[in-house]
Order: structure tokens, then sequence, then C-alpha cells
């Protein structure tokens, strides 16, 4: 194999450990649950991708290389492919639960099992495929395949459109409206994106040229949605602190984590978006003493910075 392949290859890895990491710091920074759900889709999404892509194109080059018979690069790309088929289920599954969740619906049972009767059925047909390979003459069989995983986006971008429409349809009963907003923007890019990566599937048996575009299309068509939602989140919770809230809502809500009268002073201000110098000034007191209370506090209620003081506060107040 040539070794720029190879260094291609791990560049996309590398892209997609980045965008893996930058999710679930996005998780731990903001602890939305629709976030771990996002950060479970990306996972799974990144294992297919690997499968997919850069495992059965390996395997198939080192194959080449040592002067493998065709037919056995060819069940190595059909095995790789087979292997990966949970893993975009699971990432699928993940990515309707976080657009349900974010929008606060619930993905009941009932869809949850007819997702995956859908998608075991898909894998079954696709398996038969693959066994039949050995009593069928090989161009019989790569195109049964490519119909195969035809069908099988093709019905994975019905699911998507379904997700997206609910998205819009949904969101209308937001009341923030930069919020619906966001949720729209962000269903859109991941559909543009899946149509795009869909047409290319589509063209790659008619243009080799399309079999090189295509693993870096798999590795960064998660980028622009998830840096849209980190945008988004970065500018929502800096003009949506929680105002107004009283110290005696505060103190109700915490009161069993023996929260101090001048620490429920400081948790009022911190989700009115004070920072520790406004702290300072509003109580006189000094900006050690400000950020030694900060640190008991987040001490107190198990979390590690101001956003998720604000998100535990947004979800135990509103729960009332």
């Amino acid at each position: 194999m040539k070794i720029l392949s190879v260094l291609g290859y791990i560049f996309l890895i590398s892209v997609g450990v980045a965008a893996i990491v930058l999710s679930f710091r996005m998780y731990q920074k903001y602890r939305l649950k629709y976030l771990m759900y996002y950060f479970l889709s990306l996972l799974f999404g990144y294992a297919f991708a690997f499968l997919d892509v850069v495992a059965s194109y390996l395997a198939q080059g080192i194959l080449i290389y040592g002067i493998s018979p065709h037919s056995t690069v060819k069940t190595v790309r059909l095995v790789f492919s087979m292997l990966a088929f949970p893993f975009i289920i699971l990432a699928w599954f993940f990515f309707i639960s976080m657009v349900l969740e974010w929008l606060g619906k619930k993905f009941s049972w009932k869809l949850k099992s007819g997702y995956f009767l859908l998608q075991i059925i898909l894998i079954i047909a696709y398996a038969l495929t693959v066994n039949r390979y050995a009593v069928m003459p090989e161009a019989r069989i790569a195109e049964l395949s490519s119909w195969t995983i035809f069908v099988f986006n093709a019905l994975n971008l019905g699911i998507l459109c379904l997700v997206i429409f609910t998205a819009y349809f949904h969101s209308r009963t937001m009341e923030k409206l930069d919020k619906r907003k966001a949720i729209r923007i962000f269903a859109t890019i991941y559909l543009v994106v899946f149509i795009l990566h869909f047409v290319l599937l589509s063209l790659l048996r008619k243009y080799t040229l399309l079999c090189y575009m295509h693993p870096s299309f798999e590795f960064f068509m998660h980028i622009p949605p998830l840096l849209y939602l980190l945008t988004f989140l970065k500018s929502f919770y800096k003009n949506h602190a929680l105002h107004p809230v009283t110290e005696q809502d505060i103190a109700i809500n915490f009161a069993k984590h023996k929260i101090s009268e001048r620490e429920l002073e400081i948790i009022r201000l911190i989700l009115e978006g004070k920072s520790n110098h406004d702290i300072e000034n509003e109580l006189y007191i000094s900006l050690k003493t400000v950020k030694t209370h900060v640190y008991n506090i987040y001490r107190k209620l198990g979390v590690k910075n101001r956003w998720q003081l604000i998100n535990l506060a947004q979800n135990i107040i509103s729960s009332r």
C-alpha cells in the first residue's frame, strides 16, 4: 500500500476521534441528556465509518498488495460491511433519541421495537446475500450486495426525513425562539449532509474517482452539525441565565445539599449570570472568598462549572 494512503486513513481516524472527544466534552460541560445521546450517536457512527471505510479499504489494499485472489478481496469487503451494520443501526437509534429528547418527547417502546425490527430484517437480507456468495457468479453477488446496501441507506434516509419532519413540527411548541431555530438548523444540516452521502454512495458504482472521496466524506460529514451545535450552546447559555430566581426557590430545591445562606446568595447571583467579580462587588466580599464559596457549592451539588449548575437548577426548579 502507498504510504500516503495510510497517512490519509490515519488523518481520517484522527478527525473521528476529535469529533467524539469534542461531543463528550460538550456533554460533560452542559450535562444535557440529549448531548449524551449525541455523543453515543457519533461514537457508533464513527465506529461504523472505521469498519465500513477504513478497515475494509485497508484490508483490501493489503490483500491486493499480497496478490490475493479478487474473490478473497471482495469477500473481505462484504464481511467488513456486514460487521459495520450494527454500529450504524445504534448510531441512528441514538440520533433519533437525541432529537426526541431535545424536543422533550419520549421514544416509545413501540417505536423502538419497530425500528430495530426493520433494521434486523435488513441485516438478515444482507447476511443471506453474503452467504450465497460461494455459489453465485461474482458479478451477480456484487449487484445484489450493492442493491442491499442501497435499500439499507434509502430506508435510513427515509427515517432521517421523518425525524427532521418531527423536529420541525414539534419545535413549534418550544418557548424560546432561538432554541426552536437551533434544532431546525441542526436538523437541516444533517439532512443535507446525509442526502449528499446517499447520492455519493449511489454514484460509487459509476465513477471510480468517488471511491477516494467517500472515506473523507464519511468522516467529515458530522463536523458541520457538531460545530453548529457547539456554537449554539455557547450562545444560548450566555444569553439565557435563570432569572428571576429567589433564594427561597433555591433553598427549597437544594435543601438536602446543606447549602448555607451565603451560598444561596451566590447561587442566585450565578443563575442571574453574574461573574465572580460581579459577586465580589455586590456582596462586598473578597474574590478569594467568592471562589471558596463557589468551590464548596460545586462540591455539594456535584457539578464542575457554572453551566452544569445552571442546568441542574433548570431541571430541578422546572420540575417542581
